[in-house]
């Protein structure tokens, strides 16, 4: 049974078509890549499923029930969970006061002054950091970290709301390959224990054909592929997109490549996607 239903979703601004008419699923404790070059709609398609944008046309559902347009808080209540890519994490707490704080927003616990609060949920947490490999560096300040240690700890953040589905936009982006490896590696592990679907972005090719189990692939807001990552690599029309012409016959041969090289960002929401 599918966790994640969308089906025909889009996005417009005005007469701009940001995401055209796409349909895809996810099953619980499966990884699924939402590829395409700079400017083909990953983000905007994340903001919708995660409540940040509204929806023009289409509907999602999370376990049969609909969540388009319902407030981003409710939707993260209601079990899907996000990282960004640009870590969040406050650098002055300890990594453990970090996903208390999780814990405790997830938990409606955060009326407490910190000096109370710093005394819950601390087994929750510990519990939390010992699955993505940071007790050791609970008491550790996160200005303290290294950046592949801080997306460890983003994502500890983000399980602790329990979700069911979690969007991951670019988790490798600015890391170095083997962190890339081990963050992923250990997400895949998570995703399994936990039976959590994990629909993710990325541009790091070894990424994303190494850990997804399916490929979703975007292109000027329309979803023009989709399977495994053997079917994707061999499908005709993702090879004209990442290394031909393109949808646009008139568009440059040199075309983006499949690491995302380019830096159009996305017109519709501002945010390179």
């Amino acid at each position: 049974m599918n966790l994640l239903e969308v089906n025909n979703l889009s996005r417009r601004y005005g007469d701009f078509i940001a995401v055209d008419d796409i349909s895809f699923s996810l099953r619980a404790g499966e990884l699924l890549a939402l590829i395409g070059p700079n400017g083909a709609g990953k983000t905007t398609t994340f903001n919708m499923i995660g409540g940040q944008l509204p929806v023009t046309h289409g509907s999602i559902l999370l376990a049969g029930q609909s969540i388009a347009n319902l407030p981003a808080r409710q939707i993260w209540k209601k079990g899907v969970g996000r990282t960004f890519q640009i870590a969040a994490t406050f650098s002055s707490f300890t990594v453990l006061q970090n996903i208390q704080n999780a814990l405790l927003a997830y938990r409606r616990r955060t009326y407490h002054i910190w000096q109370s609060a710093d005394r819950l949920y601390r087994q929750q947490a510990s519990t939390l950091l010992e699955q993505v490999g940071m007790l050791a560096q609970a008491d550790r300040p996160c200005s303290e970290l290294a950046y592949g240690d801080i997306k460890r700890v983003e994502l500890a953040m983000a399980l602790a709301s329990e979700p069911r589905l979690l969007l991951m936009d670019e988790p490798t982006a600015g890391m170095a390959p083997r962190e890339r490896q081990d963050l992923m590696t250990l997400t895949r592990d998570i995703a399994q224990a936990r039976n959590t679907a994990v629909l993710f972005t990325e541009h790091s090719t070894d990424v994303v054909f190494g850990f997804a189990d399916r490929i979703l692939v975007l292109a000027r807001g329309q979803l023009i592929a989709q399977g495994t990552p053997r079917e994707i690599r061999d499908d005709p029309n993702v090879r004209q997109v990442y290394f031909g012409t393109g949808l646009n016959p008139q568009h440059d041969a040199s075309g983006p490549s499949l690491s995302g090289a380019g830096t159009r960002t996305d017109t519709a929401d501002g945010v390179r996607p």
